[in-house]
């Protein structure tokens, strides 16, 4: 397969994947609070859930690697930790610009899945098979 057919395969998983697990966390989330935890306990289940539901679906779906489960969990957990930052800085300076908060939020966001796509392409995932 060509490069660029197998990066947009990649992709497209990587997309489908980061949907599904979005709407699982904030299903999670908003269970949890109309039953009654608190939003910062329910906020922290659903990320941790999603982390590994992240993990095991990118592992195993998107870039289907037979790499060490731990060597690949940590650097996916770290990387999440650098791509998040990303979100920030992006966040931070489009609304120190006076851009939309939505919009701003939205860039942000954009910045964190391309920054984790890549992470995950070049650094995490390194057995990758089609």
């Amino acid at each position: 397969m060509n490069k660029i057919k197998r990066e947009i395969k990649l992709l497209s998983r990587f997309s489908l994947v980061g949907i599904l697990n979005t709407s699982v966390g904030y299903l999670l989330m908003f269970a949890l609070m109309f039953s009654g935890v608190g939003p910062y306990l329910s906020n922290l289940c659903a990320y941790g859930v999603g982390f590994i539901v992240a993990f095991l679906l990118n592992k195993n779906f998107v870039f289907r690697s037979k790499g060490n489960y731990l060597r690949e969990s940590i650097l996916f957990l770290l990387f999440m930790g650098l791509a998040y930052l990303f979100n920030l800085i992006v966040l931070y300076s489009l609304l120190r610009l006076d851009l939309n908060p939505y919009l701003s939020q939205l860039s942000g966001g954009a910045a964190y899945s391309l920054s984790m796509y890549l992470f995950s392409r070049k650094w995490v995932f390194l057995k990758v098979s089609s």
